[in-house]
């Protein structure tokens, strides 16, 4: 603005110029009279170079005045960009106003100057490409685009159009200042050389003078401009230094902007992916339905879990009425009451207490659920309720399985008391007849004897059974032959049915680890299931095979050599449906089922190491598959002829607290060439072992009984005798045919096995295997 005050202080002092021409031009009047046309005429012509003077330099002032106000919109606009403030706007809505009316003022200035058209209309195209530059920039701020902000002014487009606007001016500026001078230098030429014409020696005399006095006044005029120039380099100096001051500090409000935008995308990125994970928790949480519906009770949300739980896919069950969908009669009061209280929106929280409910299932049935009512209102919208239901099934189920387990356990206990005292019981009987067997010739007697020994040994299996049945007891294994096995579970299980067997056993098959009568147990319960499901009769197939499994195969078992038992029949078949729960505790389809053989059959395979399959198809039939470990084993206890009883020599010690089962064992002993002992319990049978020991005339072996009643049985004995004996020789006995010690005698301390009831002949092997081992 310095500059527009120095070209003012200029156009004044040269409007004094005319004047003082004037007084010049009238003293050469009076001198000469002849020179008064030459001194009218160069009046004239001064007027016109004075008038033409003025209108260039309001040319030039506006066209400099045009320039500092694209600046001064230029500075505004940089300040908007700057803060997002519209009150830096200000200076420039009247900067863009004035430009317009500089603009007209110029075309009106210079419209009798034709050689000036083109200049100016390059300059309006560059002012306009100016003003829409600035224009764009305030835009994209307002809509938030400063990415493409940023990308605007790195372009350099503004500056390159500011310095183009200023050196039009600038040629302007000089164009004009020179067309002015050659066309005043021409004036005063052609008034000279008239002058000349008119007068010579008084014209010369004068044309001195008026020379003189133009020269005087061009040096001053010249020396003012030079001042102007100067003043005006200053002026665009320091304006230039303004502009790259404001140029750095737009540069800097750049880079800040840059980082807050940075960080604004990082938080807006942090942000969504914090919505995508809890939006994915709350749709794939498993067990846990989430459903979410409005005041008017329609459902608006619905996660994966709610489908899994109430088997409604999200397609059917939103926009549905949640009473309708899955509430009960009894319950629906507690949904509406929730209802009621989300419709008021300053509420937030849990709106009714958790508790235990009921809902329906799409196929009808009740699904036992925790459910938590909440809801959640936001500011200016309708309060949204939430249904949180954990699925309580497989909780329920357990309890149950657990309550079932619990009564089969006291069943357990209550079935090994009577186990055992059956099996000491079954002990006086099979050993009494054994001895008589042996003391009597009579052939009629024999066969009676062989038929009692015979039912004793059936009614031990249905001891042995009946643990299993309710303990699942630990098998005690041996080498046995399947088809054995199978035929004899056959001829019990199918005397008097309607149905009948066909065989299909293979040659030469392994023999396999396994307790005899746990394995007729499982024979016997599909051969009554497989009887049972053709109530007209039928066949029922049994097969038998060795295979060799590769790994992998048979419901993953190891591999190795195995035995393939099929039982397969042709009734009913087994429903889809029902397939795959048959081997769970308590599950029957029948009437009068307790829902365990098939329990049972499972439980019993798997602890011999074994697999069970089961292939059905309604209508056709049922085919039970069961592969069993092969052994290496050449013998196994099948059908044979009774053993005769092995004679030995030496003393035995037998520690039991039946009185039947001592006295018997006195005779059987004493009978088969032993020296008898007698102890009721671990304590005695220590004391007596000790003395023995100590008298020089040691026990060559000891019977523990397992379990005896208020005093210490068999497991604590035997670590006590191995504590005086390392090289004790123990035999352990008892009716408790399930207890892990019987079946794994040896990792007690036990050098052999006899479990109760047993035969004179069973009793005199085992101890002669004992006694005679190293």
């Amino acid at each position: 603005m310095a500059g527009n005050g120095l070209q003012r202080d200029n156009a004044v002092k040269l409007s004094r110029f005319p004047n003082l021409t004037n007084i010049g031009f009238y003293l050469a009047l009076v001198l000469i009279v002849a020179i008064n046309a030459f001194s009218l005429g160069n009046t004239w012509q001064s007027l016109k170079v004075e008038e033409s003077a003025l209108h260039t330099y309001e040319i030039r002032n506006t066209l400099h005045s045009l320039l500092n106000l694209l600046n001064d919109a230029g500075t505004s606009q940089r300040n908007f960009l700057a803060t997002g403030d519209e009150q830096f706007l200000i200076p420039y809505h009247k900067a863009v106003s004035d430009i317009a009316n500089k603009t007209a003022l110029i075309k009106e200035l210079t419209r009798d100057k034709t050689w000036y058209r083109e200049r100016l209309q390059a300059l309006e195209q560059r002012i306009d490409k100016q003003l829409a530059f600035l224009k764009k920039g305030i835009d994209l701020t307002r809509a938030e685009e400063f990415e493409d902000v940023k990308n605007l002014l790195e372009s350099g487009e503004g500056l390159t159009l500011l310095d183009n606007i200023r050196r039009l001016v600038n040629q302007a500026d000089t164009e004009e200042v020179d067309h002015i001078l050659l066309k005043q230098q021409w004036e005063n030429s052609r008034t000279s050389n008239q002058g000349v014409l008119y007068t010579s020696s008084i014209g010369t005399a004068v044309s001195i003078l008026i020379l003189l006095f133009s020269f005087s006044r061009v040096r001053r005029e010249n020396a003012t401009r030079i001042r102007a120039e100067e003043a005006l380099r200053r002026a665009k100096d320091g304006l230039e230094t303004v502009v790259a001051d404001r140029t750095e500090e737009l540069s800097r409000t750049n880079i800040e902007l840059r980082r807050e935008l940075a960080e604004r995308r990082l938080a807006e990125e942090a942000l969504q992916e914090s919505e995508a994970r809890f939006r994915n928790l709350l749709k794939y949480i498993p067990g846990v339905s989430i459903l979410g519906y409005g005041t008017d009770g329609q459902v608006r949300y619905w996660n994966k879990a709610s489908t899994q739980i109430y088997g409604y896919p999200v397609e059917e069950a939103v926009g549905q009425d949640l009473m309708d969908l899955i509430v009960p009669g009894e319950l629906r009061p507690l949904f509406a009451q929730a209802i009621e209280k989300g419709k008021d929106a300053a509420l937030s929280g849990e709106i009714l207490p958790p508790g235990e409910h009921r809902l329906r299932h799409k196929n009808g049935s009740l699904v036992p659920v925790h459910t938590i009512h909440t809801v959640v209102c936001l500011e200016d919208r309708a309060p949204q309720l939430f249904c949180i239901n954990v699925d309580l099934s497989e909780r329920k189920r357990s309890e149950e399985e657990r309550l079932k387990l619990d009564k089969l356990e006291s069943l357990g206990v209550l079935a090994g008391g009577i186990a055992h005292d059956f099996n000491n019981l079954l002990t006086a009987i099979l050993g009494n007849i054994s001895l008589a067997h042996l003391e009597t010739e009579m052939g009629d007697i024999q066969g009676r004897l062989l038929d009692a020994e015979k039912a004793c040994l059936q009614a031990s299996g249905l001891a042995r059974r009946l643990l299993t049945f309710a303990k699942g007891g630990k098998p005690i294994k041996k080498p046995q032959q399947v088809t054995d096995l199978l035929l004899e579970s056959t001829s019990l299980v199918l005397c008097g049915s309607r149905s009948r067997c066909e065989f299909a056993f293979a040659e030469n098959l392994w023999p396999v680890a396994a307790d005899a009568g746990q394995i007729q147990q499982v024979f016997s319960n599909l051969l009554i299931n497989a009887d049972q499901a053709m109530p007209e009769g039928g066949v029922i197939t049994l097969e038998t095979e060795n295979i060799f499994l590769q790994n992998g195969a048979a419901g993953s078992l190891p591999p190795g050599k195995y035995v393939k038992i099929m039982v397969a029949d042709q009734g009913i078949g087994i429903s889809p449906a029902n397939l795959p729960k048959i081997f769970d505790p308590y599950f029957t389809t029948k009437d009068t089922g307790n829902g365990l053989g098939l329990a049972t059959v499972y439980a019993i395979i798997k602890g011999h190491g074994g697999n069970i399959q089961v292939d059905s198809q309604p209508g056709q039939g049922t085919a039970f598959t069961i592969y069993l470990p092969a052994t290496e084993e050449k013998h196994w206890a099948g059908t044979q002829a009774p053993l005769l009883p092995a004679n030995g020599k030496g003393k035995i010690l037998v520690m039991d607290d039946e009185e039947s089962i001592r006295n018997l064992l006195d005779k059987i002993l004493g009978r088969i060439g032993y020296e008898a002992s007698f102890a009721r319990d671990g304590f005695e049978a220590l004391e007596a072992y000790t003395r023995a020991k100590t008298s020089g005339r040691p026990f060559s072996a000891v019977i523990c009984d397992l379990t005896i009643r208020g005093g210490m049985g068999g497991r604590e004995a035997i670590r006590e005798l191995i504590a005086v004996d390392p090289q004790v020789k123990a035999i352990v006995s008892s009716g408790y045919s399930d207890d892990p010690a019987m079946a794994e005698y040896r990792k007690y301390g036990f050098s052999g096995v006899i479990a109760k009831p047993y035969k004179i002949n069973e009793l005199s092997h085992v101890l002669q295997e004992v006694i005679t081992q190293k």
